[in-house]
């Protein structure tokens, strides 16, 4: 769904741009990277929810990166 919509996205920006609209793709650039950012926020909020396996490695990675706010 996510790529489907993103597609959608960028061939409206390819439209506008063609319409005249000469900024277009900075704004979908700007739309891209904070949807980006957002993704990781609620990943590492889902990630710090999950506590059942502490002495794992993939959780421990993860919860270090969420910690330092890897964006």
């Amino acid at each position: 769904m996510k790529a489907l919509d993103s597609g959608i996205n960028a061939a409206q920006s390819i439209i506008s741009y063609y319409k005249g609209k000469e900024n277009s793709f900075e704004d979908y650039a700007s739309e891209a990277i904070m949807g980006f950012n957002n993704y990781m926020i609620d990943r590492n909020v889902y990630y710090q929810k999950e506590q059942r396996w502490p002495d794992s490695l993939f959780w421990r990675r993860r919860h270090d990166q969420s910690l330092q706010g890897d964006l």
